[in-house]
């Protein structure tokens, strides 16, 4: 039920930098020193695990990167990124443009919140021990596991431009630059480019799509109004339709291709790779479910109005929960063994985020809002926004939400690729905010 209706820029004189999880932040490879030296501009690539330096460069085959940044004259950037193991390439050029070479860090890395890189174009200014130069040390929070090095709760979002006016319900991001939105009257947008530009799709139907979601950039589905289920296996350029009823459906989410579950007014349905059945009357019936989310195929939540929530999956059941509230749930999502999901009163003059780490047999609250809370969407690494009258971010598994930006309109949807590289929250008057790291 739809209700009624940080990359963080430095300008900084340093070489380029890794931090991880606590104070200490190594300098990366020397190579990258002389090269960041000596350039006029740079293209700074970072790549997940799979990928691998060979010699100065990323092995043949590797993955498109995580992010991908070109600076130039003195500009300098730093990158936000969950915990994990990267890889980080550079190549340099002079002030004619030329290249100069490559040069592979593979050791960049974090136990803690985040791990960062930082780099600009200049000498270096490593401190004394070949830590964080001395221009980016200091205080702040959420830089480099969220204790120091930097205010990355400065992470901005800008407005991108929207082909529509009309309100947009919900993202949904495949990675590599590829996002989806769902919104009223048939609307489906897409972006290859990070949302640079924006197409909207041909889908052959006029009713409100309220929910997307795909197993892969070209397996989508989404679902909206009377009954609607889309479902497009050649990334949107067709859509084949069909209805599994009159009820509205307001979510939808998978596992994989194979493992799909939508829920609505009253109804939830189940697909294993063809066709839609429909839940036992036992969950959900009579109740208007607003979310489905899961951690996995045997990890699922469904919830609804008068806090109703489930949890199990098809295959080995589901167990209904003690609703914590008598508030309505609406749209939720999940890292690991926690879940985040707004509740409001009918009314939306309060909202509070509820939070639980036991698979819904306990749910503690966490906010408490005097404006619409509506949604809520999560990194793997636990990197946590909250969407409706603003934007809030947690990094501290809800111990704290602090604002991070304003909405020019209210919003209805947030989502991301899994590691937060970039970041889209949707509503009203075709709104288009992106954080991208």
């Amino acid at each position: 039920m739809r209700p009624a209706r940080l990359a963080f820029l430095v300008l900084a004189s340093s070489a380029l930098v890794g931090c991880g999880g606590s104070g200490d932040c190594p300098a990366l490879s020397i190579d990258m020193q002389s090269l960041a030296a000596k350039a006029t501009s740079m293209q700074l690539d970072v790549y997940d695990a799979t990928a691998s330096c060979d010699g100065n460069d990323i092995a043949n085959g590797a993955p498109a990167p995580l992010v991908s940044r070109t600076l130039g004259g003195h500009d300098g950037t730093t990158l936000m990124l969950p915990p994990g193991h990267y890889i980080v390439v550079m190549h340099a050029f002079d002030a004619s443009g030329a290249f100069i070479g490559s040069a592979c860090d593979a050791e960049v890395f974090t136990p803690g919140q985040h791990a960062c890189v930082s780099v600009a174009l200049s000498t270096p200014m490593i401190d004394g021990d070949g830590g964080i130069p001395v221009d980016l040390a200091g205080g702040g929070n959420g830089g480099g596991g969220g204790t120091g090095g930097g205010d990355m709760a400065t992470v901005p979002f800008t407005a991108q431009t929207s082909p529509v006016t009309t309100v947009l319900y919900q993202p949904w991001v495949a990675g590599n630059g590829v996002a989806y939105i769902a919104g009223a009257f048939g609307v489906i947008l897409k972006t290859t480019d990070r949302g640079a530009t924006w197409t909207k799709l041909t889908t052959g139907t006029s009713n409100d799509i309220e929910a997307i979601w795909g197993s892969g950039p070209n397996d989508i589905y989404a679902v909206g109004l009377k009954g609607t289920v889309l479902h497009s296996t050649n990334g949107g350029t067709s859509w084949q339709s069909s209805s599994i009823g009159a009820a509205a459906l307001y979510d939808v989410w998978g596992s994989s291709a194979t493992d799909v579950y939508i829920v609505g007014n009253g109804v939830g349905y189940h697909s294993s790779g063809g066709s839609f059945t429909a839940l036992p009357a036992s969950i959900g019936a009579q109740q208007v479910l607003n979310c489905v989310w899961g951690a996995g195929a045997s990890d699922v939540y469904l919830l609804g109005t008068a806090g109703f929530n489930m949890h199990g999956s098809v295959s080995g059941g589901f167990t209904k929960e003690t609703a914590p509230t008598s508030d309505v749930f609406l749209y939720g999502w999940g890292a690991g063994s926690e879940m985040w999901a707004p509740a409001t009163n009918q009314m939306m003059t309060a909202s509070t985020i509820w939070h639980t780490t036991d698979h819904g047999t306990s749910w503690q609250p966490q906010l408490t809002s005097g404006s619409a809370i509506i949604a809520i969407w999560s990194t793997t690494g636990g990197d946590t926004f909250a969407v409706g009258t603003s934007i809030l971010e947690s990094t501290d598994h809800g111990a704290t939400w602090p604002q991070v930006a304003t909405a020019p309109a209210i919003l209805q949807g947030v989502g991301g690729d899994p590691a937060g590289v970039d970041v889209y929250a949707v509503g009203f008057n075709g709104t288009i905010l992106h954080r991208g790291l």
